[in-house]
């Protein structure tokens, strides 16, 4: 017998499943089993009584932090801290992370619940081939996952994988010039996409955006080195939806497209991260400043930037 067949044989045992001596289930039946307990758990999040706790201890947090934090920080704690409570109904034997039954929570809420955290934003979007602007309904990541979680994923490989067209950028404009200049406002921008659906943490991310801009100065010294004051600006938006896709059990398909019953998609991004970079480096190339923007993204300070968008 497979590893894999003897992690279904313990899932099913556990779940008091008739016992069986030859796993033969499909993945199809394993999805539809893990299904009704995600549409059972979404019942509970919108049942009548869970929407009237969650929203007292909205409303508990903000009174008790109103003295103590500035404002916005005082949201951000009672919808962390009503997150958490609403994360409770997510079925613990479901094995996923503690990232996903956060997001998962919010999927499965209320229209009265999801009104508390999501912000609704103008943004531009290609619909039917032609540039519009579209309302949408976004939730800030900041504002519901831990400060310890968000450092986690700052911190992760993939959050700098492009740091190679920063470096790229810079070493290109300091060929055949002493200095150069580039305003926030005309700022290099790129974009790529990550796969997380291998990520312990985050794999509810699934295919996920990573914007990246920079700006700033570099000066050539007469030493043959670089003053260089720049700031990299990296950002992560998509939208949470195929959620079936969220499934950690053995073998799970990630091009289902399917959706849970009760629950409905919505966008989300985090807070833009600035990595600022203000020293002499010896080098432009991915060893010198590369290296430093890779050692700040990782230990340095997390520095919120609500207008920079």
């Amino acid at each position: 017998m497979s590893p894999e067949d003897l992690k279904y044989r313990k899932y099913y045992r556990e779940e008091e499943l008739p016992k069986i001596d030859k796993v033969e289930m499909t993945f199809d039946t394993v999805a539809d089993f893990y299904s009704e307990k995600m549409e059972k758990d979404f019942k509970n999040l919108k049942n009548k009584e869970n929407v009237l706790k969650y929203k007292k201890i909205y409303q508990e947090n903000l009174e008790l932090g109103k003295n103590k934090l500035d404002k916005d920080e005082n949201e951000r704690n009672a919808k962390r801290n009503m997150v958490k409570e609403m994360s409770k109904e997510i079925s613990t034997d479901t094995m996923i992370s503690e990232v996903s039954k956060d997001l998962l929570s919010i999927y499965g809420a209320s229209a009265e619940i999801r009104a508390l955290l999501l912000t609704r934003k103008k943004e531009k979007a290609i619909i039917k081939g032609k540039k519009r602007n579209e309302i949408r309904e976004i939730l800030i990541l900041d504002d519901i996952i831990s400060e310890k979680k968000m450092q986690l994923l700052w911190a992760r490989p993939k959050s700098t994988k492009n740091i190679n067209k920063v470096v790229k950028f810079w070493k290109e404009k300091m060929k055949n010039n002493e200095t150069f200049t580039l305003e926030y406002d005309d700022r290099e921008k790129s974009r790529n996409t990550l796969n997380f659906t291998g990520d312990r943490e985050f794999y509810a991310f699934g295919t996920t955006t990573l914007y990246q801009s920079t700006y700033g100065t570099i000066t050539k010294t007469e030493d043959g080195k670089y003053d260089v004051d720049i700031k990299v600006l990296f950002q992560y938006k998509d939208k949470f939806d195929d959620v079936k896709n969220i499934n950690p059990l053995p073998d799970a398909k990630q091009d289902r497209k399917k959706e849970f019953k009760g629950g409905r998609g919505f966008y989300f991004e985090t807070e833009v991260k600035e990595v600022q970079i203000k020293r002499k480096v010896s080098s432009l190339d991915q060893f010198g400043l590369g290296r430093i923007i890779e050692n700040e993204m990782q230990f340095g300070e997390k520095i919120y930037e609500n207008n920079k968008k």
